[in-house]
């Protein structure tokens, strides 16, 4: 899975992130972004087996690539769209 670091954020101009806590953040934020997108195109029987392998702690990332062949494009764009939105204002660290 794509993962921003600090030199992510410097060079896109993105100010006031010091603190590793602070990119960990950014990062427990895009992940939940790109699951939510990813859940959101499961029709119900993919549900159910997305919610089994949460409760056998399955890797989902792995659970994902099962199921979507273009999982690659999916991460990129949900990258795309969160930088955006954090370079916008729209999300920072200090907002979910």
């Amino acid at each position: 899975m794509s993962v921003i670091t600090r030199e992510d954020l410097e060079e896109l101009g993105v100010e006031g992130v010091q603190e590793d806590a602070q990119v960990e953040k950014l990062n427990e934020m895009l992940a939940e972004r790109i699951g939510l997108a990813v859940a959101a195109e499961l029709d119900d029987a993919g549900l159910e087996e997305l919610k089994a392998a949460v409760a056998e702690g399955k890797d989902l990332m792995e659970f994902a690539k099962t199921k979507f062949a273009n999982l690659d494009d999916i991460v990129r764009d949900e990258t795309d769209i969160f930088l955006a939105d954090l370079v916008g204002g729209e999300i920072s660290v200090d907002k979910n």
